[in-house]
């Protein structure tokens, strides 16, 4: 499967932010913002991994395939299962 590549792009997240609802395994609601700015894939990555670990218990790590032979693809990791239901702007 052929991955498109994001290259040092802008990337801007509106005024009020993002905000999610996360699932964590001992079945907590948690409201997540990603404060509104602009961001590098990378600080972008950072950013929603810090907002998970605010407002979890849970220890959320994150990491990006980058360089000559990185496919682009994000990966955000915690020992427990996680399910993100829900994203809008607000």
């Amino acid at each position: 499967m052929t991955v498109a590549r994001l290259e040092s792009q802008a990337l801007i997240v509106p005024t009020g932010g993002w905000v999610f609802d996360l699932l964590d395994d001992d079945g907590n609601h948690a409201g997540v913002t990603v404060a509104a700015g602009t961001y590098s894939p990378t600080t972008l990555l950072a950013a929603v991994v810090a907002a998970m670990n605010a407002a979890s218990a849970e220890d959320y790590t994150g990491s990006l395939s980058v360089g000559e032979a990185g496919d682009g693809t994000a990966t955000i990791a915690t020992a427990r299962p996680i399910q993100i239901l829900a994203s809008s702007a607000r």
